[in-house]
């Protein structure tokens, strides 16, 4: 009898070892999965045992005091508060880097710290030449041109404001104009091209244009809430940006031969928090792209 059963262990370890170390994996498995049979008798009971759990389990004890608890509450309220003004203002600035438009690939983002004093019509910006910030670089915001900078250091530059009196460009008349097909076209207006200069006090002005180019003697007039676009060689890069918008026309003078046309950014420069400087070359940028796709 011993003999016997010493014979029948010795065979169960032996196919034990081959189970284990010789045969294929998927000769083995579905012996294992055998138990998979007995899930349909198992799962009432354990769905009872789970059920009387959820019931009579007592939650645990917080011994925490209710003021503690309130202000704990509290904190959290402020947290959520700090965060969703930190995503909305992320969102708001990444909206306003979006209208830029296709140059947007050609820009770094500079923080403004600030205005300077009068009568200077100029922003101060955090971004420097190490930033590969330098003069003459034209600077950008959601609505078209800031200016171009006149100074750049290594710890900071400075803009120089389409409003302030020593700046100086060319530029046209643009309007929108829908047609009776309903389409509607971006169309340049008047005859003359405008000569824009900054009159400071956050305006512009325009003084070349003929006051009969203001009225309904010619077709296609100037009017009131025309943009005033770039159209400058020196600006080519940018050509196209809105400077601002037609906000007043009058007489220069007592012979009203010449027009004075005001023209007005669409938002307040001098308040911007940020701006995009126009420190690349679309060659730079297209060789920046490639350089991201590497591996």
């Amino acid at each position: 009898m011993s003999l016997r059963f010493n014979q029948v262990f010795v065979g169960l370890l032996a196919l034990s070892f081959i189970s284990a170390f010789i045969l294929p994996s998927r000769f083995t498995n579905p012996v294992r999965s055998i138990q998979g049979l007995f899930y349909p008798v198992a799962r009432p009971a354990r769905a009872i045992g789970f059920a009387l759990h959820q019931r009579f389990e007592r939650p645990a004890k917080d011994d925490r005091a209710v003021a503690d608890v309130r202000a704990e509450n509290e904190q959290l309220r402020q947290r959520v508060s700090e965060l969703t003004a930190q995503l909305e203002d992320l969102q708001r600035v990444n909206a306003d880097r979006q209208l830029i438009g296709n140059v947007r690939k050609l820009c770094t983002p500079a923080k403004v710290l600030g205005s300077s004093p009068p009568p200077r019509e100029a922003l101060n910006l955090r971004a420097g030449t190490l930033d590969g910030v330098r003069e003459g670089m034209a600077v950008l915001y959601r609505h078209g041109l800031v200016g171009r900078i006149d100074h750049a250091g290594a710890g900071g530059s400075q803009v120089q404001l389409c409003t302030d009196r020593e700046f100086a460009a060319a530029a046209e008349f643009r309007r929108y104009v829908t047609r009776a097909d309903g389409t509607t076209v971006y169309e340049s207006v008047g005859k003359t091209r405008p000569f824009v200069r900054g009159a400071g006090r956050g305006m512009m002005s325009i003084q070349n244009i003929e006051l009969k180019e203001t009225s309904d003697a010619v077709g296609n007039p100037i009017k009131i809430a025309d943009m005033v676009v770039l159209a400058d060689p020196d600006w080519e890069q940018v050509s196209g940006q809105w400077l601002g918008q037609v906000v007043k026309i009058e007489p220069l003078n007592a012979a009203r031969l010449v027009a004075n046309i005001t023209v007005r950014p669409v938002s307040n420069l001098a308040a911007l928090d940020e701006v995009m400087v126009m420190n690349k070359a679309p060659g730079d940028a297209a060789v920046t792209a490639s350089n991201k796709n590497e591996p």
